[in-house]
């Protein structure tokens, strides 16, 4: 006897049933290579083959049942596979809905045969989607012989270090001054990956670049997905517990993930396999215990009701396993507890005559840790980045203003020093930021880049509070170009911030403090004070120079101001000498005369300035202290510049676009 009507509606309920996704996104600018897009790109056609050619079910109802849900099941599998890929450059949303039109055709086409009882559902492949390997295919123009990195970001010049680390300061280096052209190049990447702007430019770079330097970018952008949805579905207390754990280990995240790269670096450079093998161990137990860990810990506790700390490897593998879904396969194909127990414990031994590595009795192939390792890191890169970007989205309530250390919504403050360097037009080769005596070293530097370098080690006293000294080196120079004393930053801090909040651009003499203490130990004492005070001149009188023939209220005022930004330099740089100077006093002096002079009589011509006795003591020193390099430590670059004239700031009513 057959089964009742009702019977057989109920089982071909699910078969037409299920939510079609929201629309897909009409972003996808991602660059990928051929060898990761074709892995998902089969896997989607294979996928597509199983569903249409799947057997017919029995007639009784736990057969119906079970064929049912089989099909759910692998329908669901090619849409997971489609929100996979539509970041990236070679997805069309369109071909993607046209794709599920026709899977929807067969489902309606199973469900009518179900609930008719029929023998056979009919799942014959339909022109459509007996095209899907055609369809999917890789296109040949999204081929980029530069790099993905270089691609995404419109950058000529390699964005990852001697590490194989991306840096994201490096992009910031080749945009700088140029915020608006960055914003536009990075806009799309973020809609593509279904992320909200970002106001913090650092963090939008870590974000996209975390994802196209995977190993597996389509991994991890699941991966990211994943944290981000689980985040922001889970309770409240629980997903800020985690995110507090997570920022907490950050640096022991950081350095493990790191380990875990040099480890592998010395994999690919052995050449003897058991050496290779035993590296290659060592990577992976680093990626496992370190980040992986804690990450994949967050994301499962997203579904529980508390926080507790993360288990140990073993029972984190149970735990994950038991919950079902992507965190149960990654963590059956990708965890080995064998292999982390023995690497832990000093136990792995290597068997050279099957070349394979030998753990608590269990024999595993390299290859396979290659694989795990593979998805690990993946999945790591991928919730490192959606944690960022939860972090710079609290931005959005957050109060703006100059960097200060462990800023709410920010990217860790070591990122951020290499950051504003880059902001800064300075290409930051290495850094030693974790030290009283910090040291960095930049590709090059001449002298039109020597207050953007000074302005950029001001933001990183402001980030390095315990910092006590810093030294800047050029390329590969054994002596700094640039050395000065945190005491000294701190002197021209005040100076600085008050030329940012009044002027469009900064003044040469603002860094006047920074440039004696830095030239003071590369030179006499006595020539190093007076080049300064001709530099302090030289800003003064080109400050005038710079004025219009007419003077109203608006040029009197800017020129007041810029003589006193002057004049605070001078004072400031006075307070490192052991004794006053007599040529700073005397400027000093001078510039106080000028500026009481402007307010009282307020003039309205530019030649009248030129009858001050003031100005003339200013000409007259300029003629004689000068001139001087700015640093003699550092070379003229000879090319042309077109002059720039300081300006009044505008009204800025955040500095969110201003700062990382």
């Amino acid at each position: 006897m057959g089964l009742p009507k009702s019977a057989r509606l109920r089982l071909a309920g699910p078969l037409i049933a299920a939510r079609r996704p929201s629309p897909f996104r009409n972003s996808s600018t991602l660059p990928i290579e051929r060898r990761g897009w074709d892995e998902y790109a089969g896997a989607l056609e294979s996928a597509v083959r199983d569903l249409i050619t799947m057997a017919p079910p029995l007639n009784g109802f736990n057969e119906i049942r079970r064929w049912v849900d089989e099909f759910c099941t692998k329908k669901d599998r090619i849409v997971s596979l489609l929100l996979a890929l539509q970041p990236f450059e070679p997805f069309s949303s369109g071909r993607a809905e046209t794709l599920l039109d026709s899977l929807e055709a067969v489902a309606r086409v199973a469900a009518t045969a179900v609930t008719s009882g029929l023998d056979h559902p009919g799942l014959c492949p339909d022109p459509t989607l007996d095209g899907v390997a055609a369809e999917w295919a890789f296109p040949d123009s999204a081929n980029h012989a530069e790099g993905l990195l270089q691609a995404a970001f419109c950058v000529s010049e390699p964005l990852t270090d001697d590490s194989g680390d991306f840096r994201p300061d490096w992009v910031l280096s080749h945009y700088a001054y140029r915020g608006t052209s960055l914003l536009s190049v990075i806009a799309p990447h973020l809609q593509s990956l279904g992320l909200p702007m970002m106001f913090d430019h650092l963090a939008a770079l870590n974000t996209i670049g975390l994802i196209l330097d995977s190993d597996d970018p389509v991994h991890a952008y699941i991966s990211l997905d994943t944290f981000v949805k689980s985040c922001f579905q889970a309770e409240t207390d629980v997903a800020a517990a985690a995110r507090e754990h997570l920022e907490g280990h950050e640096p022991a995240m950081t350095r493990a993930r790191n380990l875990a790269s040099q480890a592998l670096a010395r994999a690919l450079a052995a050449n003897d396999p058991e050496v290779r093998a035993l590296a290659l161990a060592d990577a992976y137990k680093r990626i496992l215990e370190g980040p992986f860990r804690r990450f994949a810990w967050a994301v499962f506790v997203f579904g529980l009701k508390a926080w507790t700390e993360p288990p140990m490897v073993t029972e984190l593998q149970e735990r994950l396993m038991a919950s079902g879904g992507t965190l149960a396969e990654l963590a059956r194909f990708a965890i080995i507890p064998t292999l982390r127990n023995s690497e832990g414990h000093e136990t792995l031994t290597w068997d050279g005559f099957t070349d394979e590595l030998v753990a608590e009795g269990e024999r595993i192939a390299p290859h396979r840790v290659v694989a795990a390792f593979t998805l690990l890191r993946s999945f790591v890169d991928g919730c490192t980045a959606a944690h960022t970007a939860i972090r710079s989205a609290e931005r959005l309530h957050a109060s703006s203003g100059l960097p200060v250390a462990d800023e709410t919504g920010r990217t860790e403050d070591w990122r951020r020093v290499r950051g504003h360097f880059g902001t800064n037009g300075l290409r930051l080769l290495d850094a030693r930021l974790n030290t009283p005596d910090v040291i960095l070293r930049v590709e090059q530097l001449v002298d039109i880049k020597i207050n953007p370098c000074f302005q950029a080690l001001i933001v990183a006293r402001r980030l390095l509070r315990r910092a006590e000294s810093f030294a800047v080196f050029v390329g590969d120079n054994l002596t700094p170009a640039i050395a000065l004393s945190a005491r000294t930053v701190d002197l021209a801090a005040p100076v600085w911030k008050r030329a940012l909040e009044e002027f469009d651009q900064i003044p040469t003499a603002t860094f006047l403090p920074m440039n004696l203490d830095a030239r003071s130990r590369l030179e006499d004492v006595k020539l190093a004070t007076r080049s300064a005070a001709w530099i302090a001149v030289d800003d003064a009188l080109g400050a005038i120079n710079e004025t219009p023939a007419l003077w109203d209220e608006g040029v009197r005022k800017l020129l007041a101001t810029r003589l006193e930004v002057v004049s605070m330099a001078v004072t400031a740089a006075q307070d490192q000498l052991k004794q006053p100077d007599a040529r700073m006093t005397d400027i000093d002096g001078s510039l106080s005369q000028l500026r009481s002079w402007i307010g009282y009589s307020k003039p309205q011509r530019d030649k009248l300035i030129e009858r001050h006795p003031a100005y003339f003591r200013l000409r007259a020193q300029w003629k004689v202290w000068g001139p001087a390099p700015r640093l003699p430590s550092i070379p003229a670059d000879g090319a042309d510049v077109e002059p720039t004239y300081v300006g009044v700031r505008s009204a800025v009513q955040t500095l969110d676009y201003y700062s990382i």
